[in-house]
């Protein structure tokens, strides 16, 4: 595989291990976070793969964005963690 692919491939699978995890949340709170959750962790592999097929200053603009992405599902993480809706393993 290539190296650049591999952060692809990761981010493939956090989301193949976050997504099952997303319906164990309070069912209270379920649709609004695992909302919020899904669509910023499926932007940032979108931005990732819209980077990967560009060059130059528009891949690096891509790059931004998905780093902007990938900044607020780390919040969004960490909020779940901290609310024990989600496990270390």
């Amino acid at each position: 595989m290539p190296d650049g692919m591999v952060i692809l491939t990761r981010t493939f699978d956090l989301l193949t291990w976050l997504l099952p995890h997303c319906e164990r949340f309070p069912k209270a709170q379920r649709y609004l976070v695992v909302q919020w959750l899904g669509d910023t962790a499926l932007d940032f592999q979108e931005a990732l793969f819209h980077a990967n097929a560009q060059r130059g200053e528009r891949r690096l603009s891509h790059l931004r964005e998905a780093d902007g992405f990938l900044t607020t599902l780390r919040l969004y993480l960490r909020l779940a963690y901290q609310w024990q809706w989600l496990d270390s393993g």
